[in-house]
């Protein structure tokens, strides 16, 4: 096996709409299928950050960047390749890539199920903070969503 230590973190392409679908519908109990992980690749306000361990799709980030603010839509690593530091990494390389000069006042949401006390943990290490709560948002099942916020340099 090739450890996660050897993670490139890149843009995603359209060669990795699959892979990145299979990633969802590992992950997520609504996963997006291949058609939107597609449009978000090539759609104007979205991106799509991957993971790559050798030659398999580790993980994504999906977000959607209207300046000066940033929602991160999806968050995901396969669970063989969890607790090495994956999310992290995307995570930090959106951040090298929208907080260039010309976008100095972002400002960051993410919502997560309050379950979720991995990712909610990891949000929180890189400056995220809680404002809201949105009852019963979730279903499958279903669960509240805590609303997180970063601003700019929180890190």
């Amino acid at each position: 096996m090739i450890f996660p230590t050897d993670t490139e973190i890149r843009t995603a392409d359209l060669s990795s709409s699959g892979e990145i679908s299979e990633t969802e519908k590992e992950c997520f109990s609504d996963p997006w299928d291949e058609k939107t992980i597609k449009n978000t690749i090539t759609g104007d306000i979205y991106g799509c950050i991957e993971a790559r361990v050798g030659e398999e799709t580790a993980g994504h980030l999906i977000y959607q960047f209207i300046s000066p603010e940033c929602e991160i839509l999806r968050v995901a690593v396969r669970e063989k390749f969890r607790r090495h530091g994956i999310g992290r990494k995307m995570m930090q390389y959106l951040f090298s890539e929208l907080e260039k000069p010309a976008y100095k006042k972002l400002t960051y949401f993410i919502e997560v199920r309050e379950s979720n006390a991995p990712a909610i943990s990891l949000y929180k290490s890189v400056g995220f903070y809680q404002i809201y709560v949105r009852k019963n948002y979730y279903r499958n099942p279903t669960e509240s969503a805590l609303i997180l916020k970063k601003d700019f340099g929180d890190f």
